[in-house]
């Protein structure tokens, strides 16, 4: 069976490399980007099967990845939205592919649940790891 593929798009390097490492260690293969334009590249080039993504992007914001990725995606990948916006911010965002919201600080286990629940894993998979009840900030406040 062919594992399943993540893109994660977050311009802060420290909340990319923990959801790497989490999803990792989930088994999941990741591919990650710094920002909307490197993501539109990947996702033209690759077939994901979700996609962790910033809506608050230094480049082009989370929404237009989105819109962008319905206009051009033949198949689209399920989206678990991570953001520091506020809860109206989250709210105002969306989109039928858009499975989960999170806001940032986020719990890690929380993150890992929105992945499996939006790739169809469910919570009775047993494939998941057990994660302490640990907060994750956004490192540029």
């Amino acid at each position: 069976m062919r594992q399943q593929a993540i893109l994660i798009v977050d311009d802060d390097r420290s909340i990319r490399t923990l959801i790497r490492t989490l999803l990792l260690r989930e088994e999941f293969v990741v591919d990650e980007a710094a920002g909307g334009i490197e993501a539109l590249q990947l996702i033209a080039g690759n077939q994901y099967d979700a996609v962790v993504l910033d809506l608050m992007l230094r480049d082009v914001s989370g929404a237009d990845v989105i819109a962008r990725m319905i206009e051009s995606a033949p198949r689209l990948a399920p989206v678990v939205i991570i953001s520091a916006g506020s809860e109206a911010m989250l709210d105002a965002v969306n989109s039928p592919v858009i499975r989960a919201k999170l806001r940032k600080p986020f719990d890690i286990s929380d993150l890992v649940d929105a992945v499996h629940e939006a790739l169809g894993n469910g919570s009775g998979s047993g494939a998941r790891k057990n994660y302490p009840r640990k907060r994750v900030a956004d490192a540029r406040r």
